[in-house]
């Protein structure tokens, strides 16, 4: 795991028999946050969503993977 920005991100390499990278998995900080949004907004009114959602730092392309 490093440290970025907005928490750690999370890496698992999976070598074959040859030693070479077989599968590669990346769990970056947005992926959890993400997982948690429903938690984030409960309560909130329609108004102030889009402010909490920004100030989370998601991003669209993190969460393409």
């Amino acid at each position: 795991a490093i440290e970025s920005p907005s928490g750690e991100a999370g890496f698992l390499v999976e070598l074959g028999n040859d030693l070479r990278p077989k599968r590669l998995k990346l769990k970056t900080p947005g992926f959890f946050l993400a997982q948690a949004l429903g938690i984030f907004v409960k309560g909130l009114k329609e108004e102030q969503l889009s402010t909490c959602i920004a100030s989370l730092g998601l991003s669209r392309w993190e969460m393409d993977r």
